[in-house]
């Protein structure tokens, strides 16, 4: 909302020379003018102005004037009374005046601000003219000429030559997507994108909208699905910080709760559904008034109701069902007058059915049963009589939601059931009332600190307190890098330092940034940090170095701020464009008014730290082309470049021996050439004994505390990781909690306890998993991404695989993917894990390599991975499915498969019988066997093969009784 008037005032002033200087005088007169209130800014930059030359315009010339203001999209400001405030800054400054000219069109969803401002005592009421898109106009002819039209098109430029008929899209096909629609135009501009994949054919991707389920692994929804999914999930947020002893996507799948409740808990979903208007209808001889909720699109209703579309957001039918009986039950218990025992019983029933058996109280469950076995038939009765009587009950009755009417009671006829089951959900009475610069014309100068990145400097007071190395830790690595960027005749103007997560490289960035600063030759810096929306992006990259540049020396300084000058586009041009303009130009032009000894004394240190995390990996490839195009390939530069980076795709593939900057960059790799374990058990003890001795515990000041034996076992944990030390360290030093008790947690942990001292690691490598999920299955949209991650990693364990672990290739022919699937499943994942080579024997092979223990404990761990989490039983069926179909796959007869089966049992025996005093040893070889055999049977059971049956079920019994016999023996 902060930049709503000055947008407008820039826009205005633009148009008309005079208006521009009255705004500009209005700014130097008042520099604060962007801090105050959205009326003395509307007031002083907007009204004030148009005010003042009004007497220098004709009426004509005024009215000559661009006078329409359009806004759009008021809903999506952030913050609800900022919203109002605007639309009551609008009405008293704008509307209120008759000398303006405006006319101000403002379009949004009918969200709390602009709803109540609009209803009959809002204070817009009688001064808007007030469209309302989904009630006004049917929009149904115009999404079917535009599905018409735009389907058309899609098939004229395809390669599919079912397309190019004039029968397609069949008028059929048209007709379903406009009853989708809804009326609303997001469905049908969602589908039509779909249907445009250039690299599919629009008819299959239309009958798959058409057609399309959500088990289905296309999703032609997902744009509608993240719409839906981000309204809803504001209103959850919304609602329950207001309630935070309620579950809103419990409450609204019950949908109609009558009463208050229902009004707040819809207030911020006005824009997908709405209250109906009371309508009338007759059963018996009672009244029925029924409020019911209408939702505009039918595609709202298909996303609640799936649990592939709505994910996180989905509530099973089973869960609401048994939520309201629940309710009703107690409701019984508060008070015996019962308003509608119709709906009581025809709720109960269904939960009935199901969870009956589940009550452990006899008498209880005797008395319900009594009562249920009573009127169940009846029910089930009056259940066929009411389906042939649709002049009784509207059309949408269903008496498994029988709540969505309210039964006037002739026991309480001001009280309706769904009323009190809003009271019996919880007590749901709802209170109303809980719900820079002076100048005018910057310089260049002022141009680009607008554009830079304050909190990307080493020393920003936004990084307080950043991450560096102790006194006496990395010593090796950080001598060896600063050694090299002293170096200046070193033929390599760039290193590239990689390393696992949690390595240490933002540590060591910080480090040596200081060290080249208290040394004069650190030029800028820039650290990447992917949380922080002003430095994620390489957007600020290039004008927060140049700013660095132009602080050092008045020169480059001035030759900046005259390149922005001459060019305010500047920022929004491509990164070589800027790099050269604000950076090397200005650095040539210095170089011709001084000698070489005055440019080689320039601070010349270039540090960029985290280059993965930039959110887009063509940025980061971009950022990196850049460096080359012109600063490496300029030889006249005095800079040299220090990058730090996971080593994800766009560093990883520029360092490779293929790669540009495989012979430009020297490249220290942490995780591989430095051991970092001496330099982790160094900071944990001093560390923990400062907290030791800062602590009330005594426990904790005794020498002896932290063990040796601690440790070690934090050390051998760590797998080199210094973010796994950082994470101990901070978790210990809580000062509420004993630091003793603290660190014992962390020794003993386990998935199951509520303390998590590993909540920060575990977010870290959640995200990383996660980009590498949905990167990997958007090429490979056919398979899980995490159920293959999770079989590359148990083929490794040897309680897998009897001790012998299987090359990646193994693996990869185990799983049935094609040579060298395991590199493109782990292209994202280079940061906690690498394929390393091996010397098994005479020949080589590829071992999959985890940097750090800790990633594994979080694979293994459901309460850790949480989504991520895939059972070892399911990677365990998969690999045995997998390997069934592998038998199965070659060989055009039954005899030909039977016969590999009977081959690999005999293998299986002469290892038996060759190791037959090794029955530990051999055990997991023959589980392993059993289990092939026992999914071979349950397969071949399904498909009806006697022949394959009776073979594969005498190798079973024969195995099952071996496996007996050594039972009986160790008995």
């Amino acid at each position: 909302m902060s930049a709503v008037i000055p947008t407008i005032a820039y826009q205005l002033g633009s148009s008309k020379p005079a208006l521009r200087e009255a705004i500009s005088a209005a700014v130097t007169k008042d520099p604060l003018i962007f801090e105050k209130s959205l009326k003395t800014q509307m007031n002083k930059l907007i009204v004030d102005p148009i005010e003042d030359v009004s007497p220098d315009f004709s009426k004509s010339e005024l009215a000559a004037l661009p006078y329409a203001i359009l806004i759009d999209g008021l809903d999506e400001c952030a913050e609800e009374h900022r919203q109002a405030e605007l639309l009551a800054v609008i009405d008293d400054c704008i509307l209120e005046n008759d000398a303006l000219p405006f006319r101000v069109f403002i379009a949004s969803r009918p969200e709390w601000a602009i709803r109540s401002a609009l209803e009959v005592t809002g204070h817009l009421h009688q001064k808007a003219y007030h469209i309302q898109l989904s009630d006004r106009y049917d929009a149904s002819g115009d999404i079917r000429r535009v599905l018409w039209r735009r389907l058309r098109d899609i098939g004229r430029r395809s390669g599919d030559p079912r397309a190019l008929s004039p029968s397609w899209p069949s008028k059929q096909d048209i007709e379903t997507l406009v009853a989708n629609a809804s009326g609303q135009f997001i469905y049908a501009a969602t589908v039509i994108k779909f249907v445009s994949e250039r690299r599919s054919s629009p008819v299959d991707r239309l009958q798959a909208v058409i057609t399309w389920t959500p088990e289905d692994r296309a999703q032609p929804f997902a744009a509608l699905d993240l719409l839906y999914t981000n309204i809803v999930s504001a209103a959850k947020e919304a609602y329950e910080a207001a309630h935070p002893d309620r579950d809103f996507l419990l409450l609204f799948s019950i949908t109609d709760l009558e009463g208050n409740a229902h009004r707040w808990l819809i207030s911020d979903l006005r824009s997908l559904v709405t209250i109906e208007v009371p309508r009338m209808f007759t059963f018996t001889q009672s009244s029925i008034t029924s409020e019911e909720l209408r939702f505009y699109h039918k595609s709202f209703t298909d996303f609640l109701g799936s649990a592939g579309r709505s994910k996180s957001l989905f509530v099973p039918e089973a869960r609401a069902i048994e939520f309201v009986a629940v309710n009703c039950i107690r409701a019984l218990d508060k008070d015996d007058s019962i308003t509608s025992i119709w709906d009581f019983v025809c709720l109960l029933l269904i939960v009935f059915d199901t969870r009956l058996e589940s009550h452990h109280d006899q008498e209880f469950h005797r008395v319900i049963q009594t009562l249920y076995d009573k009127w169940k038939p009846i029910s089930d009765k009056t259940g066929t009589l009411l389906e042939d009587s649709s002049s009784v009950l509207p059309p949408q009755y269903d008496a498994r939601w029988s709540v969505t009417l309210a039964y006037e009671s002739p026991v309480k006829a001001q009280q309706t059931w769904v009323e009190r089951i809003d009271q019996g959900c919880g007590g749901l009475q709802i209170n109303a009332h809980q719900h820079g610069s002076n100048s005018n014309d910057p310089s260049g100068w002022e141009r680009l600190l607008q554009n830079t990145a304050p909190n990307a400097l080493h020393d920003s007071k936004y990084r307080f307190d950043p991450p560096k190395c102790d006194e006496d830790t990395r010593v090796e690595v950080i001598e060896e890098l600063v050694g090299w960027i002293q170096d200046r005749e070193s033929p390599q103007r760039l290193l590239c330092m990689t390393g696992a997560a949690g390595s240490g490289k933002s540590a060591l960035q910080q480090t040596v940034a200081e060290k080249c600063s208290r040394l004069n030759i650190l030029s800028s810096t820039f650290f990447f940090s992917s949380s922080d929306p002003t430095r994620n992006t390489v957007s600020a990259v290039i004008p927060t170095i140049a700013y660095q540049l132009g602080s050092n020396n008045t020169t480059v300084r001035e030759a900046i701020s005259a390149a922005v000058t001459k060019d305010p586009l500047i920022f929004e041009k491509s990164l070589a464009t800027q790099m050269n303009n604000l950076i090397v130009n200005p650095i040539e032009g210095l170089s011709q008014q001084i000698s070489k000894s005055e440019l080689a004394a320039l601070p010349y240190a270039i540090l960029i730290d985290g280059l993965d995390e930039c959110t887009d990996e063509q940025r980061q490839a971009e950022l990196l082309e850049t460096i080359d195009d012109c600063l490496l390939q300029n030889d006249t530069l005095p800079f040299r470049i220090f990058i730090a980076s996971r080593p994800e795709w766009a560093i990883r593939s520029a360092l490779e021996d293929t790669g540009y900057l495989h012979q430009k960059a020297y490249h220290i790799q942490l995780s591989d050439q430095y051991d970092a374990g001496s330099d982790i058990r160094r900071s944990l003890w001093r560390r923990l004994r400062e907290i030791g001795r800062r602590s009330g515990d005594p426990r904790a000041r005794p020498p002896s505390w932290p063990s040796e034996e601690d440790i070690e076992t934090l050390v051998a944990n760590a797998s080199g990781q210094f973010i796994y030390a950082a994470t101990v360290i901070k978790f210990v030093s809580e000062r509420r909690s004993s630091p003793v008790d603290r660190l014992r947690t962390v020794l003993t942990w386990t998935p199951e306890d509520q303390a998590q001292p590993f909540a920060a690691l575990d977010l870290l490598y959640t995200n990383i998993v996660s980009a590498a999920k949905q990167a990997y299955e958007a090429a490979h949209p056919d398979r899980d991404f995490l159920l293959l991650l999770r079989v590359y990693q148990l083929l490794r364990s040897t309680r897998w695989t009897l001790h012998v672990v299987p090359s990646l290739a193994a693996s990869d022919e185990i799983m049935g993917l094609e040579e060298n699937s395991h590199r493109w499943l782990i292209s994202d994942l280079r940061s906690l894990v690498t394929a390393e080579a091996a010397p098994p024997g005479a020949r080589l092979y590829e071992l999959l390599h985890f940097y750090h223990k800790s990633f594994q404990d979080f694979l293994d761990s459901a309460s850790r991975s949480k989504s991520l989490f895939v059972p070892e039983s399911r990677a365990a069926e998969f690999v045995i499915a997998t390997c069934v179909g592998a038998l199965d796959r070659h060989g055009s007869s039954n005899f030909e498969k039977l016969k590999r089966w009977e081959i690999l049992d005999k293998r299986i025996e002469e290892q038996v019988d060759a190791d037959s005093s090794s029955k530990p040893f051999l055990k997991p070889l023959v589980d392993g066997w059993l289990a092939l055999l026992s999914y071979a049977l349950l397969d071949y059971k399904r498909r009806h093969d006697q022949e394959y049956h009776q073979v594969i079920q005498t190798l079973h019994d024969k195995w099952q009784q071996i496996c007996e016999t050594w039972s009986d023996s160790e008995d």
